[in-house]
């Protein structure tokens, strides 16, 4: 696992801002639970979520926050990969890939989800890359430091 530190961070940011159209949130998330921070990331999404019907994420990791999003928006279709299977829940359709090559065809998906993912990467812009040619837009979560 790779350190995320402030020269990662300013790279993710400058490939993010030069490759894509997104918007950074960053929430407050000292001294609160697991739970209250992704219910925080639902309300903010919930706007967003018309018309969505399948989303893909990328390096699910325990996959917990994914099934809270899909107990909340239960009419999405939901699928999930990572390069090793350390879920947690294993009710969604997984897969395990390479960290390079996503199998799914050019826009499979509405959106992708990278939560948490991108400072695990050996090469996120790549990962970054891959989730685009799958999905219509793609939405990164990573815990900046002040």
């Amino acid at each position: 696992m790779r350190c995320a530190g402030k020269f990662f961070l300013q790279r993710i940011i400058s490939l993010i801002l030069c490759n894509f159209k997104c918007t950074f949130i960053r929430l407050t998330v000292v001294s609160r639970s697991f739970e209250a921070i992704i219910l925080d990331l639902i309300e903010l999404f919930r706007p967003y979520i018309e018309g969505i019907d399948s989303v893909l994420d990328v390096g699910t990791g325990t996959s917990l926050s994914v099934y809270i999003f899909a107990e909340n928006f239960p009419k999405v279709r939901y699928y999930i990969v990572d390069v090793v299977d350390i879920r947690k829940r294993k009710k969604l359709p997984f897969l395990i890939y390479d960290g390079k090559n996503l199998p799914f065809d050019n826009l499979e998906f509405d959106v992708s989800i990278l939560n948490e993912t991108l400072h695990h990467c050996e090469d996120p812009e790549s990962v970054l890359i891959e989730a685009r040619r799958e999905t219509k837009s793609v939405y990164v979560i990573e815990h900046f430091p002040k």
